[in-house]
Parts: C-alpha cells; structure tokens; sequence
C-alpha cells in the first residue's frame, strides 16, 4: 500500500511541475514579446516618396523568434501531457476523468 501512494505522490508532482512549466512558457513568451514591440518602436521612421514606414529592426525580429519557440514549446507541452494522461485514464477505464484532463489540456494551449 505504501508503494502505490508514494507512486501517486510523485505523479501529482509531475504534473504540477509540467503544468508551472507550461504557464511559465507563456510567460516567459509575453515579456519577450513587449521586449520586442519597444525594440521595434525604438526604430527610426523611413519617409519614401508618399509612404511613412518604419525600417525593420533585427533585435525586435530575434526577441519575437524566441517568443514564438517559447509558445511553440507550451503547446507540445499542454498536448504531450493531455495525450499522456488521457491514455493513462484510458487504461484505468476512468472515461469521465479522461474527458476532464482532454478538456483542461486543450485549455491551456488556448
């Protein structure tokens, strides 16, 4: 008996962990982002013929790059780990648990 509750214990971390992980990552992705929106508007204005743009800044195209792999990696994380648990759930033919943590994993890659 004291096996199975060690087992379940460390389980439950895991998926608290992985769960920080994912918040975390999206986080992480946000901050790189505004980084990336203050680096575009430290860029000067072009003036070309009637149009007014501004010129591309290789620093805000870098830091939006990382945001996007820092999103891209929340994501296969969220449906790693609902795919993982689901078929765990599947296996223990506990259906209604496996339609929640479908559910909870689909909403956190949204």
């Amino acid at each position: 008996m004291g096996e199975n509750n060690g087992k379940s214990g460390c389980f439950s971390v895991t998926i608290v962990v992985c769960i920080f992980l994912i918040v975390g990552l999206d986080v992480i992705a946000g901050l790189v982002a505004i980084q990336a929106e203050v680096a575009q508007e430290e860029v000067k204005h072009m003036k070309v013929w009637l149009l007014e743009c501004k010129a591309p800044s290789q620093k805000a195209f870098v830091l939006g790059i990382i945001a996007l792999a820092c999103l891209a990696a929340a994501h296969i994380f969220a449906v790693m780990i609902g795919c993982s648990l689901s078929n765990i759930f599947k296996v223990l033919a506990v259906p209604k648990m496996c339609a929640y943590i479908n559910i909870a994993c689909l909403s956190l890659t949204w």
